[in-house]
């Protein structure tokens, strides 16, 4: 009952949106106005929210990101890095390493992904297809996770000169599994998310993914993320997310770090 009420509201605020567009260029960011917001990597390193990619692309230039996430069991640990190519305003490709300590199962993650961004205004936002690929080894033993998605974003309820503080991200994955005996699962899952700048130096959002048991799921993925801009070029966020890759686990777990954008040319 409460994911179809909570689908509801933000299909309410996807009808707002649609109603009140306010994205007349696509190129620019969607809520704070500054690189270090709409460029931040997720834990698993496409440009977006904590855990789910949005409809627009980094900005021009590279990102690095770092962070520290607790996962299951207790005293389990991941160190996410990921670094993130912005060639121009509508394309990124990106890769990720992770490390575990010893109190995990997994020992080690790599991962590849790239977002395409359409730049043209669609039903009020922008809509952006990417992918991501992501192999976690445990006990010298390979599962490799492929995902393609599509990512839409607007953002409404703008400000006296036009900026808007509230964005809207809906869209949809499909995950494919290869666990090391070569047995393969796959199945689609929905997301939204929600971002609301405070201020120009304080983000807030919430995120929610369906659960689709033939993926691992245990429970839906969801995520509370505070963002805070020092400047244009560094940021850090602290939040709690149950997700453990592009797995949703039973357990609220903390994650933390720094994003550094570099710019470019």
């Amino acid at each position: 009952m409460k994911r179809y009420l909570l689908w509801g509201v933000l299909l309410l605020l996807a009808g707002i949106a649609r109603a009140y567009p306010t994205l007349p260029d696509p190129k620019a960011p969607p809520v704070a106005q500054t690189p270090a917001s709409h460029g931040y990597p997720t834990l698993t390193g496409s440009s977006g929210q904590a855990v789910i990619p949005t409809g627009t692309t980094g900005p021009l230039g590279t990102t690095l990101a770092a962070d520290w996430q607790t996962l299951t069991p207790d005293s389990a640990a991941g160190f996410p890095g990921r670094i993130l190519l912005s060639f121009g305003p509508n394309m990124e490709l990106g890769g990720s390493y992770e490390v575990y300590n010893n109190h995990a199962v997994i020992e080690r993650a790599w991962g590849l992904n790239g977002k395409l961004s359409t730049g043209v205004p669609f039903f009020g936002g922008v809509t952006a297809v990417g992918a991501q690929f992501r192999r976690e080894i445990a006990a010298g033993l390979d599962t490799d996770y492929l995902q393609p998605y599509l990512a839409w974003t607007t953002r409404f309820a703008p400000d006296e000169d036009g900026f808007s503080n509230v964005e809207l991200t809906l869209g949809g994955n499909w995950t494919r599994i290869t666990d090391p005996m070569s047995n393969v699962s796959n199945g689609f899952r929905g997301f939204a998310g929600v971002t609301v700048n405070l201020s120009d130096a304080i983000d807030l959002m919430a995120e929610y993914q369906t659960k689709n048991t033939a993926l691992g799921d245990i429970d839906p993925i969801i995520a509370y993320t505070a963002r805070l801009h020092f400047s244009q070029n560094l940021a850090a966020q602290v939040g709690i997310t149950n997700a453990d890759g592009f797995v949703g686990t039973p357990d609220q777990r903390i994650f933390g770090g720094l994003m550094l954008y570099l710019g470019g040319e």
